[in-house]
């Protein structure tokens, strides 16, 4: 299966824990407990469990509950790390990076109570961190936060229900990895912690389905439908639950195997209608791919059309470009498969106009070209007009020293004093416009550099990833190895593509600063063949965020070409900040260069130009066979 069925069903397993049931009957109990509540502590937890209600539901509401808390947790240390908790909870959906700052800050009060309700709450907090981090195609994060915090912490708490949640996410993680024995190793050790725990229906039912979609995926159908009936067991007593639409999936999928069509149309169908009642449209468009997919596969062309058109006519399915795109594919594979090529043609080229982005990107960039342009010249105007206002004051200091004759000394020296000052004044506008050019365009990288590592990352990267999620289930159903090695091998793409965006845009520095965004650039280069050692020292005094980016990509820069062009098997960076003097200094032992004679290539144009930026001093000490030193300096 794909990386993306991971994300979704972590992404379903928080939203399981934090809701009881889709009614509003919750925050009705909730509210008359609050009237209730005696001590000022219990107000504040309940007004805090009403935010984590609204939380998904109304962000507005969601709010007001958090602040109407506050009036009762005063001084109170717990409470304010209980508090940042639930804000996260309100960013989740609507800001990664804020979600994930408010979880930190959470976690620095809250490990400071050593009671079980702290450990549970600081298991639940990094559990939504981790999760945040699989959202942004981090798995490996995931596994760590998971093994490291969620569930020492789970453990410590006592909460067997969540400590089976994170066993079960364990499961999907080595799934996700195509290591399905793991996997089911981490499902029945979840399950068997469940055994003799009460309330336990969601986290077992969530358990037997993960390990029957494992069972389904290796194609042994006795074990699938064991777990399955035992997923029935406990859904039985949750009927609007959102594992139903889950189950009906796979129950599907088990009767399509066994070749019980009528079953799996029966039962697809229950789903649909199941999560239309819920307002569940991730879960109603998978249920409807799902019937798509068996019409298409029984030749039942116009109704498996139909269902796509059904999906594409409503606004809340196909206004998302990802969905629209897959909806216009399979429609114009559909109309070629009945042999309506006009209209195969027709979907085709909808498909391309909404997939090609590229113009209009490139029109963007040309806008800030010529806005960069037109800024040039207005300065070039003004540095005109000031150079003819100084010639009119010479002329008339000139005029003045015949009629006066008394006062040429005086009006002589007068006017070189003030021809001086408008030099430097001249000066200084040249520099200022020079400045501002290269700010303009250093910005305009900038920009560039995140808009292009996001459209990788969310545009190309989830496009393949959708081409991906078609292979897999082709491969699936056809049982073709050239299609599961075309799968493996856009797998490859997409590692290669996200490395990419990651180095236009370093997500590390962004989260954990630029000392570590350093060591960790370092360490991906590093290779057996050339080895890289960093030294960093006092770099959170740098505290501007468009200079540390600066300083990270002059870096990184530097460092790819040495590893590039000079053969060196040793490579030592050295950055520090003393007295808020940035001193770096990158050392190889490669073969070297005639620093006089050397081509002014891209590379070492772009590290001149950041130096530049940074008002630094550039210099590099190189000798052929030698190796080669850059020492960089500035003040930060």
């Amino acid at each position: 299966m794909k990386r993306v069925v991971l994300v979704f069903l972590v992404f379903v397993f928080y939203n399981a824990l934090a809701q009881v049931s889709p009614k509003d009957s919750k925050a009705k109990a909730l509210e008359e407990q609050f009237a209730a509540a005696k001590s000022e502590k219990q107000k504040a937890l309940l007004q805090m469990e009403l935010s984590d209600y609204w939380s998904y539901r109304d962000t507005a509401k969601a709010f007001r509950h958090l602040d109407e808390a506050q009036r009762f947790i005063k001084q109170d240390e717990y409470l304010k790390g209980l508090s940042l908790f639930y804000k996260g909870g309100i960013y989740f959906d609507q800001n990664i990076e804020k979600a994930q700052q408010l979880y930190r800050k959470s976690d620095a009060i809250l490990q400071h109570f050593e009671t079980k309700e702290a450990y549970e709450f600081r298991a639940k907090l990094w559990h939504n961190f981790a999760t945040l981090e699989q959202l942004k195609g981090s798995s490996q994060e995931f596994m760590e936060i998971t093994l490291k915090k969620c569930i020492p912490f789970a453990q410590k708490s006592e909460n067997k229900l969540l400590l089976s949640g994170y066993y079960v996410d364990m499961g999907l993680v080595f799934y996700n990895m195509k290591e399905f024995q793991k996997s089911i190793a981490y499902y029945q050790q979840a399950i068997e912690i469940l055994q003799n725990e009460k309330n336990n229906n969601e986290a077992a039912s969530w358990a037997y389905l993960n390990l029957a979609n494992t069972y389904l995926e290796l194609q042994q159908l006795e074990p699938l439908k064991q777990a399955l009936n035992k997923a029935d067991f406990y859904l039985k007593d949750i009927p609007e639950s959102q594992y139903n639409s889950i189950a009906f999936i796979q129950k599907s999928k088990y009767y399509n195997a066994i070749g019980d069509k009528k079953q799996a149309y029966q039962n697809i169908r229950k789903g649909i209608a199941f999560s239309k009642e819920m307002n569940l449209d991730y879960d109603f468009i998978t249920l409807n791919f799902e019937l798509f997919r068996l019409l298409k596969e029984e030749k039942k062309y116009p109704e498996a059309r139909n269902i796509l058109l059904e999906l594409l006519a409503e606004k809340k399915y196909s206004g998302n470009k990802k969905n629209r795109l897959m909806f216009l594919k399979q429609l114009s594979e559909v109309e070629k498969l009945m042999g309506n090529f006009e209209s195969a043609l027709q979907y085709k080229e909808q498909y391309i106009a909404l997939n090609d982005s590229v113009q209009q990107d490139n029109e963007k960039l040309e806008i800030l070209n010529l806005e960069s342009q037109y800024k040039s010249k207005d300065q070039q105007k003004s540095l005109a007009h000031l150079d003819y206002k100084n010639r009119q004051k010479s002329i008339i200091i000139g005029i003045s020293a015949v009629l006066f004759a008394v006062s040429v000394i005086f009006f002589l020296y007068a006017l070189k004093q003030r021809k001086q000052k408008n030099e430097r004044a001249l000066a200084a506008v040249e520099l200022q416009r020079k400045n501002e050019i290269e700010k303009a365009l250093y910005e305009g990288e900038a920009q560039e550099r995140d808009r292009i590592a996001k459209d990788l990352h969310d545009g190309i990267g989830g496009r393949i990833t959708g081409i991906k999620i078609s292979l897999e289930n082709l491969a699936q159903h056809n049982h073709s190895p050239e299609l599961k090695q075309m799968s493996r091998q856009l797998e490859i793409c997409l590692a290669e593509l996200r490395n990419t965006a990651r180095n236009l845009t370093p997500e590390t520095l962004k989260k954990f600063g630029l000392e570590d965004a350093i060591k960790d650039f370092c360490q991906l280069l590093n290779t057996a063949e050339c080895t890289i050692s960093c030294y960093t020292k006092n770099l959170d005094q740098c505290t501007d965020l468009k200079q540390q980016v600066n300083i990270f990509h002059l870096i990184q820069e530097t460092v790819s070409n040495a590893v590039k062009h000079s053969g060196a098997t040793k490579i030592l960076v050295q950055c520090t900040i003393e007295n808020q003097l940035l001193m770096i200094d990158i050392e190889d032992n490669g073969k070297g260069f005639s620093v006089p004679l050397v081509a002014r290539n891209l590379g070492l144009n772009n590290i001149e130009k950041r130096v530049f930026a940074l008002n630094g001093k550039l210099d590099i000490q190189s000798t052929p066979g030698k190796g080669t030193v850059v020492s960089i300096e500035a003040n930060v």
